[in-house]
């Protein structure tokens, strides 16, 4: 008998991570909407005057701002950078990912590498902010009869459903 383990990995949306894939990343939308009101600074305690958030997501949208090259924090302010518009154009990994999670629901490490996602830069991003995404190991293990197995069989001697005891004790 031969016996093949294979370790899947298997991810989904957390519920931000859905919120965040229906309406948009916070730190996208807030920018997009200083961008409206023709504000390129703020003061961090004016952003929720932009945006009705909670203090941990505004905090963690200043982090992402940076990262994302959206803007710099600069004292207690934010100052959007320069050529903003060509930045906004494209939907960085974590928002990819994020989309497609929404999508197809719960996918495979196999599944994401047949797209332009960077899994490791998605995760990376994200790694410090709470239930964007989630994954956990699926292990699958085959069970296959080899051909001596087979020709073991075909002369007639009959299979022993409880292995391990027929083969210590015979």
């Amino acid at each position: 008998i031969d016996v093949k383990e294979d370790i899947i990995l298997e991810f989904k949306l957390g519920e931000r991570g859905e919120l965040f894939a229906k309406n948009g990343f916070p730190e996208r939308i807030i920018i997009e909407r200083l961008i409206e009101k023709n504000l390129n600074e703020i003061e961090i305690r004016d952003l929720k005057n932009v945006m009705p958030l909670d203090n941990q997501t505004i905090g963690e949208s200043i982090k992402f701002f940076d990262l994302k090259g959206f803007a710099k924090k600069i004292d207690s302010k934010i100052k959007i950078n320069e050529g903003i518009s060509k930045i906004l154009e494209r939907k960085f990994d974590d928002e990819l990912f994020a989309d497609f999670l929404l999508k197809k629901g719960c996918v495979t490490e196999k599944e994401l590498l047949e797209t332009n996602i960077d899994l490791k830069n998605a995760l990376n991003l994200e790694k410090n902010r709470k239930d964007i995404f989630h994954f956990k190991e699926r292990k699958k293990i085959f069970v296959a009869l080899t051909d001596i197995g087979k020709h073991i069989l075909k002369d007639g001697i009959e299979l022993k459903v409880d292995l391990t005891t027929s083969l210590t004790s015979d």
